[in-house]
């Protein structure tokens, strides 16, 4: 799976911490150059000038450590984070090219000549000087460095394991959507609901831009009712990925829920035109509500025989089955066939839940799916009319 987002890892509380061990390595090259500082004014009065060449030798260091530490862009894989290159091999290839060219000559022997002039400033041997600045020079460099890359390294590890739960909590989502969407008898884990809560959230700080990320936010966001975000998300993956049935079914889901049944059946007939062998149930299922809510019931009754058969035991479906024959029944393109198969299914429904027996009742006035059934004697017998 392609990587969602991009992980901020020089902001916030990450700038801080690497700010804050950088001026610990710069207290410790201080404090060292201040300690053997004041042992050599100890000695001679004059060592003062030796430990403040000590102290810029060290501070030169700590400014070196840190502009090497810096990495390139971090480099973002399907599932790997890492450090590229840096400061460090763009230094390694200057020094490479400077010898090629000679210039590193000249730079070494004007060096020679600065080692001789600052030795007789301080009254000391060329070694003695040339062994301070080394010194403090390479403890500054050491400290610095090693202080900002530790803390890099602790912060890809905890931007990484931060992207394999953004990894898992996305599949999840995905892979129990058409269940959960489509309300399915199926019992969905807790760990889905928990993925949907911090993709939710996630969206506060960056919305993903990969199609999964969109696809999954887009489904989060239509769980918790936030229909208009949602159909944002979902228009954007489709746009992403079009050949995919999952992101339209969503998206017409989602248009039903919002009110346009025209939208949602446009999506629904592109999903149908995706729709690979292995369907979910549960998009077989919202496939069928958005044919119905369409009047399209003989392509509704249609999806939901196919749905129930993997779902035998979801009275709620077997119902809406019902419904589909009687307004097809009642439709011109209609018959009486129709009619006995409705009777048929609400039956079997009502014995899975006697409860909708009541919704019967009430689907049986007003213009409801079973009005044109109501003085039949099986369908008073199935939804229990005395």
């Amino acid at each position: 799976m392609t990587i969602l987002r991009e992980v901020n890892y020089g902001g916030g509380n990450n700038k801080i911490l690497i700010i804050f061990a950088s001026i610990c390595g710069l207290v410790w090259i201080v404090g060292l150059g201040l300690v053997c500082g004041i042992v050599w004014s100890l000695e001679s009065p004059e060592l003062y000038k030796l430990w403040l060449l000590a102290f810029t030798a060290g501070a030169i260091g700590v400014l070196v450590g840190f502009v090497a530490s810096i990495p390139s862009p971090i480099k973002q894989g399907d599932r790997k984070i890492e450090l590229e290159g840096g400061m460090v091999s763009e230094t390694g290839k200057w020094i490479s090219s400077a010898i090629a060219g000679g210039s590193l000559t000249a730079v070494v022997l004007e060096g020679k000549n600065f080692l001789t002039w600052l030795a007789g400033k301080l009254n000391q041997s060329e070694a003695v000087v040339l062994l301070v600045v080394i010194l403090f020079a390479i403890l500054g460099f050491l400290l610095m460095y090693f202080t900002r890359r530790i803390r890099l390294n602790i912060i890809i590890a905890s931007a990484q394991q931060e992207l394999e739960m953004i990894v898992k909590d996305i599949n999840t989502v995905i892979s129990w959507a058409g269940r959960t969407l489509g309300k399915t008898p199926d019992k969905i884990p807790d760990e889905f609901y928990e993925a949907t809560e911090r993709l939710v959230s996630d969206i506060s700080k960056k919305p993903f831009e990969k199609y999964e990320g969109l696809l999954a936010q887009g489904i989060a966001l239509k769980l918790k009712g936030n229909l208009k975000a949602a159909m944002d998300l979902l228009e954007r993956a489709s746009k992403v990925n079009p050949t995919d049935y999952r992101v339209f079914t969503v998206l017409a889901s989602a248009y039903l829920d919002f009110g346009n049944i025209q939208k949602a059946y446009e999506h629904i007939r592109t999903a149908e035109s995706l729709k690979s062998q292995e369907l979910d149930p549960g998009y077989l299922k919202i496939y069928a509500q958005i044919s119905y809510a369409a009047d399209e019931y003989k392509k509704a009754i249609k999806y939901y025989l196919q749905y129930l058969k993997s779902h035998p035991h979801d009275a709620e479906a077997r119902f809406e089955l019902a419904r589909a024959y009687a307004r097809y029944g009642a439709s011109s393109s209609g018959d009486d066939e129709a009619n006995t198969s409705a009777i048929e299914a609400l039956e079997a429904a009502i014995q899975q839940n006697a409860s909708l027996k009541t919704k019967a009742i009430e689907e049986s006035k007003n213009g409801g799916a079973f009005e044109r059934l109501a003085d039949n004697e099986e369908f008073k017998a199935a939804a229990g009319v005395t």
